[in-house]
């Protein structure tokens, strides 16, 4: 009798089975490599964002009307992804230059990364006397 050579029906199953675990499971580490690529991505624009608008602070001067003493909030984009909250705090403390503390806030909305993300910078400008 000649011995045939070969995979058997099981062999072969367990083959395929093995195969697609493995596919399915990349797949689903692919799945999350794109949303966290995305969460990473609305983080630094919220964070770009949030950076420009304390240069813009900080260019305008102490004497500047839009940076006076209180706070202010401005929605960016038009999916209102990102609303940014400023605060000024004027500081007199009695010495030759007058300072104004400034505070943004950047909250990138919890729809674009199933939980609001905050982002805080802090500034001073300083009167140029």
């Amino acid at each position: 009798m000649k011995k045939e050579e070969g995979f058997t029906l099981i062999e072969i199953l367990i083959a395929i089975a093995l195969l697609a675990f493995g596919l399915l499971a990349m797949a689903s580490m692919q799945v999350m490599s794109i949303q966290t690529t995305g969460k990473a991505n609305r983080i630094t624009e919220g964070a770009t964002m949030a950076m420009n608008q304390l240069e813009l602070f900080m260019a305008r001067g102490y004497n500047d009307a839009d940076i006076s003493k209180g706070v202010g909030v401005e929605t960016v984009e038009e999916n209102e992804l990102y609303d940014i909250r400023w605060e000024v705090e004027n500081i007199d403390d009695g010495s030759t230059y007058k300072t104004k503390h400034v505070k943004i806030t950047m909250e990138i909305s919890k729809h674009s990364l199933h939980k609001q993300q905050d982002i805080v910078l802090y500034g001073v400008v300083a009167d140029n006397l």
